[in-house]
């Protein structure tokens, strides 16, 4: 008879020895694949099993069982090598050839460039995320959780292009930072701009993989303050705003904002705003008396965008709009 293997849940096929839809389990024999008291799954057959026949697929069961823990055992090794490995080789420790001696035991030192990926996960899947990441891959890769994300090291630029598709029919959302280099000791920098990129991601509400080449310091900004590590002194203090506008129910904050992104256009802002010109003005002008008159000349115009952006992913801040995305 054909055999299915499922997970405790019954519902989700991990094996089986026929492409047929599972069966219903009032319509075979199912039994529970146990060991050392530990239960891995079920096993279910597509019609009834006499004693005899029920014996043997216990006896089935026992191997499965082994057969499982020995997977699992494994791919905890596995998860502990990669840790210690992208531990080694993104906290700089490492000259070239410690970093490619590395990358030599991972089958990754004959690739002409490297990828780091760094991607959000949420906690319930982070294991079945890095293990999923790991068979997908046709090539060597290295993936490990680190310091609350998942960290990837790939050569292969079709696979990465390709993680969408792995993320997608799973139900899991893709999110996160990439970069690029051509030499091992580049690791560390690359690892820590594709950080950036993702937080710039979270920050900025959008999901997929961000180039962290493409950053500029806009991103760095929106990293440290959604994080609490931006000194708020290096900065300008938006409190003349948004105090004014909380006592008179107003929009100076986000008419400074829009301003700025329409390079100082008055005609433009005032059409993203949805107010006459003369407004605008009006309320340009009281920004000047809050905040003084060089508000809008380098460098104070400078801080202020900033901390504008700062404030838009702060808690509380009303978060990013999409003209600012």
């Amino acid at each position: 008879c054909d055999l299915w293997l499922t997970d405790l849940t019954g519902t989700r096929r991990l094996a089986s020895s026929t492409d047929r839809t599972l069966p219903d389990r009032t319509d075979g024999t199912f039994v529970t694949v146990t060991a050392a008291g530990q239960q891995f799954g079920h096993l279910l057959t597509d019609r009834s099993l006499n004693e005899a026949e029920q014996a043997v697929l216990e006896r089935v069961s026992l191997h499965v069982a082994l057969w499982m823990m020995l997977t699992r055992a494994r791919e905890a090794v596995e998860l502990r090598d990669g840790t210690e490995a992208v531990s080694a080789l993104i906290d700089g420790t490492l000259d070239a050839a410690g970093a490619r001696s590395v990358l030599e035991e991972w089958w990754l030192h004959q690739v002409e460039r490297w990828c780091v990926l760094v991607l959000e996960t949420p906690d319930p899947v982070v294991d079945r995320v890095v293990r999923a990441l790991s068979a997908s891959s046709p090539s060597p890769v290295i993936v490990a959780p680190h310091e609350g994300h998942i960290c990837v090291i790939t050569g292969d630029a079709r696979w990465v292009d390709a993680l969408p598709s792995l993320f997608a029919p799973r139900g899991w959302t893709l999110r996160g930072g990439m970069t690029w280099v051509d030499a091992p000791t580049d690791l560390p920098d690359a690892h820590r701009t594709a950080e950036l990129a993702l937080s710039a991601q979270v920050a900025l509400g959008r999901t997929g993989l961000s180039d962290g080449t493409g950053l500029g310091v806009v991103a760095a900004v929106l990293h440290l303050g959604a994080s609490g590590g931006l000194p708020t002194s290096l900065i300008a203090d938006l409190t003349p705003l948004t105090s004014y506008d909380s006592s008179h129910h107003s929009d100076l904050l986000r008419t400074a904002d829009v301003y700025f992104s329409a390079d100082g256009n008055v005609a433009r802002t005032a059409t993203v705003l949805g107010v006459h010109r003369n407004t605008v003005r009006q309320r340009l002008d009281r920004i000047g008396e809050l905040m003084g008159e060089d508000w809008n000349r380098m460098p104070r115009k400078l801080d202020l965008q900033l901390a504008l952006r700062v404030h838009a992913v702060a808690p509380g801040g009303g978060g990013v709009s999409e003209r600012q995305a």
